[in-house]
């Protein structure tokens, strides 16, 4: 709380007359996104029935959110900033390379208890490679991306994040634990490289009145990404896997490859090569 008093400015803009807050559309929005958040708990409590009316309530809910948005005078998020292609890009790179990391992050315990027999710790470290590059990187993504424009790293780090994917799916039938945390490795350099010039792009390609609406919009497009993911893992995985049983694996984490190959054409996209 101090820190961010701090940050704020010392000089405010003059007052003006502002629409009203859109409540109705916050309403339809939390109401969509807690439909889709009830997906995995109801599959994991084996109600297939009740999963699939949550979905069926989502879907309807996105749909009269966006309707609502579209004819508000005061949006709670201007949906019409999807227009804007490189605005667009730069959400669905976020949604996809969370996806990715968050699908991840869940699914690989898992494998390593259930399937492998390792313990909570060995867990624990294995994982901490994905989280240590991509801190390690974020910073030095966002001095390359003040000196090299938006797209260049931007691709960089969304290739190399592809590559690492690629990697821990063979990894996962290979005996040494040594592939799988390399893998990991290069996932977290590439998600550390590739988000601030992601995160910047988004932001730059939003009219300077419209920022604040734009970093709420890339906000929300990252954690729709990791409730896609989690919900695909509670869907494959409605029983523990049994020990030996990495195929599962194979076929998850080869769909996340594709999920993040998809990733490369929208980070590709963010910016036009050269900025």
């Amino acid at each position: 709380l101090v820190l961010g008093w701090q940050s704020l400015p010392r000089a405010f803009a003059l007052r003006r007359e502002r629409p009203p807050f859109d409540i109705a559309g916050s309403v339809l929005f939390a109401a969509a996104l807690g439909a889709v958040n009830l997906i995995p708990t109801l599959t994991r409590a084996r109600q297939p029935l009740l999963a699939a009316a949550s979905a069926l309530a989502g879907v309807l809910l996105g749909a009269a959110f966006v309707h609502r948005e579209l004819r508000a005078a005061s949006p709670v998020v201007d949906v019409r900033l999807f227009t804007r292609p490189h605005f667009a890009a730069a959400c669905a790179s976020i949604g996809l390379s969370n996806l990715v990391m968050y699908t991840v992050l869940l699914a690989l315990p898992l494998y390593l208890a259930d399937v492998r027999g390792y313990g909570v710790e060995t867990a624990g470290l294995v994982l901490a490679a994905l989280s240590a590059f991509a801190a390690l990187w974020g910073p030095i993504g966002g001095r390359w991306t003040d000196q090299r424009g938006r797209w260049l790293p931007s691709v960089v780090g969304a290739v190399i994040l592809l590559l690492g994917m690629a990697g821990l799916t063979a990894a996962v039938r290979q005996p040494d634990l040594a592939p799988m945390v390399a893998a990991l490795a290069a996932m977290g350099l590439g998600l550390g490289v590739s988000g601030a010039p992601v995160q910047t792009a988004a932001v730059e390609s939003a009219p300077h009145a419209q920022t604040g609406a734009a970093a709420g919009i890339f906000s929300t497009s990252r954690y729709l990404g990791s409730v896609t993911g989690s919900t695909v893992l509670a869907l494959l995985f409605v029983q523990h896997p049994q020990p030996g049983m990495a195929g599962p694996f194979v076929a998850l984490f080869a769909g996340l490859t594709a999920v993040a190959l998809l990733g490369v054409w929208a980070n590709a996209r963010v910016a036009e090569r050269g900025e």
